[in-house]
């Protein structure tokens, strides 16, 4: 409707161009018009035309994103110029893109010139022809470029679609524009050994290039500019191209342009044998990667063809080429070539396995093409076919019999798309007999394929869901067969869905008539299982009143049911499981309901038998003991008496290990346990054999007695898991006597000056259960004698000579000094820290000094070493040992120094090393972080200082002054030597552009062996007669750089015997004799 419409609109534009042309003419051409008097009309001769409203159209549908960003593009101005025979029949028709990018324009065939314009993107232009009538062309996703792309190179490689490798000797000529065949060629270049081609100094935008070179068909692919190629921003834009073909031949090739692996699929006839490949039973093989699917012989319809012949080895569909990412240096297409096209129906699909399932957008923004060439009676038909902007991850592309396409563009999803894409092939083969008692009647049909049936309308069959490769015979699910004449069934279906999820069309069962309702029963209430009601009750439902009939071991005296719920009480019967029992029912036209299968029950009556296995040991110390009986049965434990057990509630058919609750102290004589089965049935209850449970306490330590102290009768906490009476040991003994379950302070009686680590408690509860010993923590009473104990250090190294020293002592009194220290610290508090403050020591090591305390009644201590300590307040002397040369190339230099203590170094200035960050007691090289060279950098703030181990600094030593220079002299002749000359000591000029030495190599020396900078003019010692062309000057600087040499010209001297040199040729050939 839409095409009729255009064409209609088309025609009524051409008639209002045609009228107004006829009016223009009537008023600026009067003199070619009739006029016989001036009130006569005027006669117009209209040129005969033609009206076609059956003109031939089509479409052409696209999309256009941003190929920076791969975002879609809205409102970009599309302009569609028809190309004609000239430009006055041309015709234009403009539209937008969608919010989607999109856009759909229906147009008469012809060949047309698509511009895309958007502001901020350059415009583009692109070929596309319309050829068939209701074509649909869907043209590439066009990238438009930022207007900010520059000029550039266009770089790639031509390959070779079957073998992937690089085609030399391609002649290539590029046009402005996607998809341009024809037009201006802007350049042309032919490919390189390695099958590589360059465009350079392109402006920006898209261009279509042409190859062409023989033995391969013509085709073109589109490249882009958007500034210099790289492969980080646009990799390089490769190609492949096809041999030419046989006639009745065709090859497949799909490109990409993404890191996804996209794999290309064939379908298509196989020589109807139907025997060989996993397809044969559908006449149709399908070609793709794996490695045994992807050559198909028609000699064999197999995918081998051992012991064939050439002929019917070529006689194939095979896939030249598999590739795992896009075309590029590692990647490439995948190329499908048949041999020969058969006649039938053939299907190409690209699936992209690497987003199989996901129906997402990857396989769309790829940039795929396929391009597909069809050798037809000797000629080549090349077609192009794009992905459309849809998601899917399957693209079925097109069909095809011999070289007549079908583009079909369908985007869809598969998560696997293996080898069996062919649906199965159904078929009536015995209909339902018509009309019908049987309410559940058999049907048969045929399948050329294994597979799950799905039933549609009105039947079903739960008994057969799945069919074979042959006749299968199904019974349908129970059909209501109500009614004076019975049921019609006119809509029931089959469906057949193989393995690989391929459904074949639905199958209508042909109609058929039931004609007999028989009442219908299901359960409602089944028997309780296991139960211990050896005349259980069971409830079923009727639809209809009738006679009972049983079967199995089930028997009842209730006969006759009612239309709905029945309720029946079986006969006696004996323990045993009951799964064969039936109910049928008969109604009064005697139609028999199908058996209700009663859900299998077992009757149980017998309670569980238990023994004792293993009884608690007696006396106990566990809390929490185990206990094991036997149990002929699984069920439900029920305690008795003082025992529980919140943790085993289940017994099993077996032994069972049960673990109490926490029990307190005491015996147990009334523990019981019982098991109930499953059924209800209680066993006895089982008296569990009388035990004692006896469990110590347990002691810890909590606070142990200071140590030193001056209390002799301290305080001592511990725990304890039980009240009891408290025993001691060793030297301590205690007036409390009683413990409490938890902490417990104790003082112990008067003890005398001394250590004890002999003291021990323990706790005997009141079931006479005693617990282990708990050993009292070491301690030492000083409450007549001070006792010291050093509480804080002096430092092992330091530069403070008056150094503070910290220790305890349980009693006041006066301080005595022993050894090399003393303080004018003379007195202590008792029970409590004092820090001394030593007089100024000299540097040295101090390892004899002591201090003890003499209490107020002239008791003395004990005497306390004081730790070993060196005083050293003397800082590093440093000195130079090797300084840096005054000027150097080295931009690392090393620097010598001495010091008589080692430390840490610290770098001041402009000088700086990681790698030396420490000195030695010795010679020192350090090697500086690199410094900036150049034409010369002068340091001279470089210095170093040395802190020693007791923090002491030395003075700084200041690094000499010193010249970075990396830049060598350059040198240039200024005066060659004459030459010929006869003087044999010349002289030669040359500058430099730094003074330094002067070396000389070849057959000259000097004895000038000092440049300036500037022009140096040097005297040649004494030369031999002869030509000199080897000698050769350099220079080296005060920092060792070296000047390239600077070669002497080449000179000849004659000192002793003449030199000559041609002037004036004699010119040769020449007629004069005497020249």
């Amino acid at each position: 409707m839409k095409l009729n419409k255009m064409k209609k609109v088309f025609y009524l534009i051409l008639l209002s161009i045609f009228c107004l042309t006829v009016i223009s003419c009537s008023k600026e051409d009067e003199s070619s018009l009739s006029d016989t008097t001036d009130d006569s009309s005027v006669t117009l001769n209209v040129s005969p035309f033609v009206i076609n409203t059956k003109l031939e159209g089509g479409t052409i549908q696209g999309s256009v994103i941003s190929q920076s960003s791969s975002s879609t593009l809205s409102d970009v101005s599309i302009s569609f110029a028809k190309s004609g025979s000239d430009d006055d029949n041309s015709t234009t028709v403009n539209t937008t893109t969608d919010s989607n990018g999109d856009y759909s324009q229906a147009l008469t065939l012809g060949t047309y010139a698509l511009t895309f314009s958007k502001s901020g993107y350059l415009n583009e232009t692109m070929s596309a022809t319309l050829a068939t009538d209701n074509q649909t062309l869907v043209v590439e996703t066009v990238k438009m470029l930022s207007e900010s792309c520059t000029s550039g190179t266009i770089t790639g490689t031509i390959k070779d679609a079957v073998n992937n490798k690089p085609v030399t000797g391609v002649s290539l000529s590029i046009r402005k524009g996607l998809n341009e065949t024809s037009g201006e060629v802007i350049k042309t270049e032919t490919t390189s050994s390695t099958g590589e081609y360059t465009f350079s100094s392109m402006n920006a935008g898209w261009y279509t290039i042409e190859t062409s070179k023989s033995g391969y068909i013509t085709t073109n692919f589109n490249v882009l500019v958007c500034g210099d190629q790289t492969d980080a921003i646009m990799p390089d834009q490769d190609a492949s191209i096809s041999t030419v073909l046989d006639d009745g031949a065709m090859r497949i090739v799909l490109s990409w342009k993404t890191n996804d692996d996209l794999d290309a699929h064939l379908t298509g006839p196989d020589n109807l044998s139907g025997q060989g490949h996993y397809n044969a039973a559908h006449g149709q093989f399908h070609l793709y990667y794996p490695s045994s699917f992807r050559n198909f012989y028609y000699a064999t319809n197999n995918f081998s063809c051992s012991g064939c012949s050439e002929s019917q080895l070529s006689d194939n569909v095979t896939l030249d080429l598999d590739s795992p990412s896009a075309i590029g240096n590692d990647g490439g297409p995948e190329t499908i070539t048949i041999g020969a096209v058969r006649s039938g129906s053939y299907r190409y699909y690209v699936h992209n396995f690497s987003q199989k399932g996901t129906n997402n957008t990857n396989l769309a923004a790829s940039d795929t093409s396929v391009k597909v060439y069809c050798n037809d009676n000797g000629t080549t038909n090349v077609t192009t076919y794009n992905v459309p902007n849809t998601a899917g991850d399957l693209w079925t592309v097109y069909g095809f019999n011999k070289c007549s396409l079908t583009l079909l563009n369908e985007m869809g999803s598969d998560g696997s798309f293996t080898v069996d894409v062919f649906a199965p092939k159904i078929a009536e083969v015995t209909p339902v007999t018509t009309p019908t008692g049987d309410t559940t009647p058999n049907y048969t049909f045929s399948s050329n394929e294994a597979g799950s049936i799905t039933y549609g309308g009105s039947c079903s069959s739960s008994s057969h869901t799945s069919a074979t490769a042959d006749n299968n015979t199904i019974t349908f699910n129970t059909l209501s067969g109500a009614g004076v004449t019975g049921t019609t069934y006119s809509d029931c279906t089959i469906t057949v869905t193989d393995s690989a999820n391929n459904a074949s069309d639905p199958l209508s069962v042909s109609s058929f008539i039931v004609d007999k309702t028989g009442p219908s029963l299901s359960e409602v209430t089944a028997v309780p299982t296991p139960t211990s009601d050896n005349t259980s009750s069971y409830t079923f439902s009727s639809t209809e009143a009738g006679t009972i009939t049983y079967a199995g071991d089930c028997s009842s005296a209730d006969n006759t049911s009612v239309a709905g719920n029945n309720t029946i009480t079986f006969n006696e019967l004996a323990d045993n499981t009951y799964s064969n029992c039936t109910i049928t029912v008969t109604d009064n036209v005697n139609n028999a309901s199908s058996p209700l299968s009663v859900t299998s029950f077992r009757i149980d009556t017998t309670p569980p038998s238990l023994s004792e296995t293993t009884v608690v040991s007696t006396p106990t110390t566990d809390n929490t003991p185990n206990y094991t009986f036997n149990s002929n049965e699984a069920g439900a434990i029920t305690y008795a008496g003082s025992c529980t057990s919140s943790s085993h509630t289940s017994a099993s058919a077996s032994n069972n290990t049960i673990t109490f609750d926490t029990l307190a102290d005491g015996a147990y004589s009334n523990c019981k346990v019982r098991v109930t089965d499953s059924a209800g049935n209680p066993s006895s209850f089982l008296d569990i054999t009388t035990f004692t449970v006896a469990i110590p306490p347990t002691l810890a330590e909590v606070t142990a007695v200071p140590t030193p102290s001056p209390d002799n009768t301290s305080s001592y906490t511990f725990s304890s898991t039980e009240a009891g009476t408290i025993t001691y040991g060793g030297s301590c003994s205690s007036n409390d006597n009683t413990s409490v379950s938890g902490n417990n302070t104790i003082t112990f009686n008067e003890l005398a000056d001394g250590t004890y680590n002999n003291c021990t408690i323990a706790v005997t509860d009141n079931t006479s259960n005693t617990s282990d010993n708990l050993t009292v923590s070491e301690f030492t009473i000083g409450a007549h004698k001070p006792v010291l104990k050093e509480i804080t250090a002096v430092p092992t190294l330091t530069n403070d000579n008056v150094t503070r020293y910290t220790f305890y002592s349980t009693l006041s009194g006066s301080i005595s000094y022993g050894g090399s220290c003393t303080s004018n610290d003379n007195t202590t508090v008792g029970d409590n820290n004092t820090t001394i403050t030593f007089n100024a020591l000299a540097d040295n090591t101090y390892s004899d000094c002591t201090i003890r305390v003499t209490s107020a009644q002239n008791v003395v201590s004990d005497n306390l070493s004081v730790n070993s300590f060196t005083i050293d307040t003397t800082a590093p002397s440093l000195s130079v040992v090797t300084p840096i040369p005054s000027a150097t190339n080295d931009t690392t230099p090393s620097y010598t120094f001495s010091s008589n203590e080692a430390g840490d170094i610290t770098y001041g200035g402009s000088c700086t090393s990681s790698s030396h960050t420490s000195a030695s007691a010795n010679n020192n090289t350090i090697t500086f972080n690199t410094l900036s060279g150049g034409a010369g950098t002068n340091y001279s703030d470089c210095t170093i200082t040395v802190t020693d181990n007791a923090s002491n600094a030395s003075s700084t030593l200041s690094v000499n002054s010193f010249t970075i220079d990396t830049v060598i002299p350059t040198l240039s002749q200024v005066t060659a030597v004459p030459t010929p000359d006869n003087d044999s000591t010349p002289n030669y000029t040359f500058s430099s552009s730094e003074a330094g030495t002067i070396t000389y190599t070849g057959d000259c020396s000097s004895t000038d062996n000092t440049s300036v900078n500037g022009n140096n003019e040097i005297t040649f010692n004494a030369l031999s007669d002869g030509t000199h062309n080897n000698c050769k000057i350099k220079v080296t600087d005060n920092a060792s750089n070296e000047s390239s040499n600077l070669s002497v010209n080449s000179f000849i001297v004659g000192a002793t015997t003449p030199a000559l040199e041609v002037t004036t040729a004699v010119p040769t050939p020449r007629s004069d004799n005497t020249p």
